[in-house]
Parts: C-alpha cells; sequence; structure tokens
C-alpha cells in the first residue's frame, strides 16, 4: 500500500467558522498542488489557541495587526514545529480619519497570514490577503472603541445572537448575500494559493 503524506496545517485562534472555512480551502486547492501529484496525502488540521496580552486590541493599523499575526505565529511554530503550515484568520478594525465632506469612520476587513515551516533551506514563506472592507455602523464602532468585541457589539445594537459563528454582522449588513465565511474564504484561498505559488519559483 503506498504510505500517504501527512499535511498538518496549524490554525491559530480558529473556531467553527474558521474551521469549516480552512476545510473548503484546502478541499478545493489541494487537488491541484504538489501534495496530489505522485502520492496520496491525509490533511491533518488543528486549531491552536495562542493567548495574546493584546488579544483585547480591536482598532489596530494593517500593518501591526501583521506584525501581531506574525508573533502569534512564531508562538504557534514553537509548539508546532512539524507544522508544513501555520494559518491566522481575524478581523482588523481602523478608524478613518475625518475629512472636509466626510466624518470620522470605523472600516471593518477579514485579515488572513499563511506561513510555511521554511523547508529545508529554512526560509520561511509568507503571504498575507484580506477581504473587502466595509464601514461600521457608528453606533457599533463606539461600543468597539469601548473595547467591546466587535461580535458582542453588534449583538448588542442589532439585537441578534450568534453572530460569532454565524452570518457575522456582513451577513446581516448584506442580508446574507455576503457571509462571515465568504468574508474568510476568499483572502484565505488566495493567501494560501499565493504561499503555495511562492514555493514553487
Amino acid at each position: 500500500m503506498q504510505k500517504k503524506e501527512v499535511l498538518k496545517v496549524v490554525l491559530i485562534n480558529g473556531g467553527a467558522l474558521k474551521n469549516r472555512v480552512l476545510g473548503r480551502v484546502l478541499s478545493a486547492l489541494l487537488p491541484h498542488t504538489r501534495f496530489a501529484a505522485d502520492v496520496g496525502f491525509e490533511i491533518e488540521y488543528q486549531i491552536v489557541e495562542v493567548p495574546s496580552a493584546s488579544e483585547g486590541v480591536h482598532i489596530i493599523s494593517k500593518e501591526d495587526c501583521l506584525s501581531l499575526m506574525r508573533a502569534k505565529i512564531n508562538e504557534a511554530r514553537i509548539e508546532n514545529p512539524d507544522a508544513s503550515y501555520y494559518i491566522f484568520m481575524r478581523g482588523r478594525f481602523d478608524d478613518i480619519p475625518a475629512t472636509e465632506n466626510a466624518a470620522k469612520m470605523m472600516e471593518e476587513c477579514a485579515l488572513v497570514l499563511v506561513q510555511n515551516n521554511g523547508g529545508a533551506n529554512g526560509k520561511i514563506i509568507e503571504a498575507y490577503s484580506q477581504a473587502a472592507s466595509f464601514e461600521v455602523p457608528e453606533e457599533i464602532a463606539d461600543l468597539v472603541r469601548a473595547g467591546v468585541s466587535f461580535s458582542k457589539a453588534v449583538e448588542t445594537v442589532t439585537k441578534t445572537e450568534g453572530v460569532k459563528e454565524g452570518s457575522g454582522f456582513v451577513g446581516i449588513l448584506t442580508k446574507n448575500s455576503v457571509t462571515k465565511e465568504e468574508q474568510y474564504f476568499q483572502p484565505l484561498a488566495i493567501a494560501f494559493s499565493s504561499c503555495l505559488y511562492k514555493e514553487q519559483v
């Protein structure tokens, strides 16, 4: 019997929704990669909790958010050195300054960072992508600025339960034309594909 290659993927601070997204991306992409070329493969992935003192940071620039995500991946790498890939998905919020024609606003988007294990030469390859951003309504933004988690702020304002693992605020906003799962699926598919591509060049 032909031995199967095991691909271990670490998903940091996942949860049920992000776990589903990762499963969809791996199922969609891996049959078209080197992992399915000459040998069969099994996919093993796990959710790793990486607590951090900065976990409560809600409003953050893209650059600072990526730095935070890299730090958490490094923590996960120490605990799981045998993984092939490390993936971190999170929402990012940023305040956009007021202009002459517009008041200050908060934007939200899903940000995804993927790193490989460094391979034989030890050079880590990473790729990131982000979803389309949207303006957060002011009554929700005020709660987030006060330190309330986005999902709790949305539930408080919209009187909706299960926002975090459900369709998310983007689902409420678009009447489920776009859901939180889809909001994460596209950037993860793009970032993971980009990482695979960089490994081949």
